[in-house]
Parts: structure tokens; sequence; C-alpha cells
């Protein structure tokens, strides 16, 4: 027992002593020093050109103008380039028509929230149009 008391003494005495030699080849080695500011490029890349006085940070690209499609109105083929709606869903849509606003797209024609919200931004209610008359119909007198 006595050995390994002795033993363990030794260990932490060298672990104890690797420790501050360490520390003392840190403290030794120095910091490098910062390049000053105004210090030019490295080698190989070109420096920033100035920003021109009254430059936006960032410009946005004017969006297209969204083409609104009737709910009341519109085709099936129109009714399928909105977003979420498919060939059952433009069905619907026209199946359940007309509508008094674009909510009606989930509680009348059933559609799920899901494609209301998809679509909402991009269609527009309008009153029925009236169905033009026939080239065979006889004039009214």
């Amino acid at each position: 027992m006595r050995h390994l008391g002795t033993a363990l003494a030794v260990a932490l005495t060298l672990f104890t002593n690797a420790a501050t030699a360490a520390n003392e080849a840190a403290k030794q080695q120095t910091a490098p020093v910062a390049a000053p500011a105004t210090a030019p490029p490295p080698t190989g890349v070109a420096p920033l050109p100035p920003v021109p006085p009254g430059y936006a940070a960032r410009k946005t690209v004017p969006e297209k103008p969204v083409k609104m499609v009737d709910l009341n109105n519109a085709s099936k083929a129109e009714l399928m380039t909105l977003p979420s709606v498919g060939e059952a869903e433009a069905a619907k849509i026209i199946a359940n028509r007309p509508y008094v606003s674009k909510v009606d797209l989930v509680t009348k024609a059933g559609l799920p929230e899901g494609v209301y919200v998809a679509v909402k931004h991009k269609v527009i209610v309008n009153d029925m149009k009236k169905k033009p008359a026939t080239q065979n119909a006889a004039p009214q007198k």
C-alpha cells in the first residue's frame, strides 16, 4: 500500500510540473499583431468600389403585377393557373358559383384552407357576367 501512495504522489508531481512548463511556454510566445486597418487587400483580391451617395443598401426589383383571377367568371384553365388548384379544385369552384366573397372557397366550395391561403391574394370576386345573347335568338318585340 505504501508503494501505491508513493507512486501516486510521484505521478501527481510529474503532471503538475508538465502543466507548469506548458503554461510558461505559452506565456513566452507572442500574440500575432493585427494588420493596420488601411492595409492593402491580400494579393489576388480586388478592392470593393466605393458606394455611390444615395445608393440604397438593398435595391428591390419591382414585382410583376399579378393577374387576378375572378372566381365567378374564370374558365377552368384560368383557375388551374392558381397555386394548389388542380382540375378537381377548379371543377369544385365552377360548380359552386356564384361567390360573394373569397372565403366562400372554403365555406361554399369545400376547398381545404391551405388552398384558400395559397390563392386568396390572387383571386377577386366580381358579379357573374351576363351570358351573351346568341346570334340565332329572335329579337324581342
